[in-house]
């Protein structure tokens, strides 16, 4: 059965362009220009949970767990479940980790952390897993932040996003955030920020801004 989002001649097309994105681990498709980008739309989807990792009073790291779309997941499957169970072992699992990690590292992970309105992209560590839950794959990222930051003093935004919409991220309502170890008191707000819209202006992320007593 067809995601409800999708329509028959619309599945055609995602499909095609799942099957050459899928072995280059989210990779964006090197030819596509910027005139081809002007006219496009997200071509993948993700649900995306977000954990705010604490140490002390400082936000030390991120774990993103992402949900993927059928067809996308579909076309995982094809490229990586080699012995076609339905499921990856670890073998397969170091099999997208190997295209997947350095690949997306050219997008920042689609991972957007501001603290003091400066974008920090450079991470001290990333780590991949790849599982499935039924005809779902799921990745889950585990980002060490280079430079820790105090939401009692910093502020500190983070938004999980696709510069150029091929892939449309969004929060997987309605319990997109977790807080773990945060000090007492720390809380977070989500809501579409204007000031850091992204292709060519017209889509406003989600941001979550984090709170800590002082």
């Amino acid at each position: 059965m067809l995601p409800a989002w999708l329509s028959r001649n619309r599945w055609r097309s995602v499909r095609a362009v799942s099957s050459r994105i899928a072995p280059l681990g989210l990779g964006l498709l090197a030819g596509i220009g910027p005139a081809e980008s002007a006219s496009a739309h997200a071509h993948v989807f993700i649900r995306d949970t977000v954990e705010v990792v604490f140490s002390g009073k400082r936000v030390t790291g991120l774990n993103l767990r992402w949900a993927f779309d059928e067809v996308f997941s579909d076309g995982m499957f094809n490229d990586f479940d080699t012995n076609g169970d339905r499921s990856f072992d670890e073998h397969e699992v170091d099999g997208i980790r190997s295209v997947s990690v350095p690949s997306m590292k050219e997008f920042g992970y689609f991972t957007h952390v501001w603290v003091n309105g400066k974008l920090q992209q450079d991470f001290a560590k990333v780590a991949l897993d790849v599982a499935n839950v039924g005809d779902i794959v799921i990745y889950e990222w585990s980002i060490t932040l280079a430079d820790p930051a105090d939401p009692s003093r910093d502020k500190i935004e983070i938004s999980i996003f696709d510069d150029s919409y091929f892939c449309d991220v969004a929060l997987n309502m309605p319990n997109p955030v977790k807080l773990r170890a945060s000090p007492s008191g720390c809380s977070y707000s989500i809501s579409e920020d204007e000031t850091k819209a992204y292709y060519y202006d017209s889509i406003y992320p989600e941001v979550i801004k984090l709170s800590c007593p002082h």
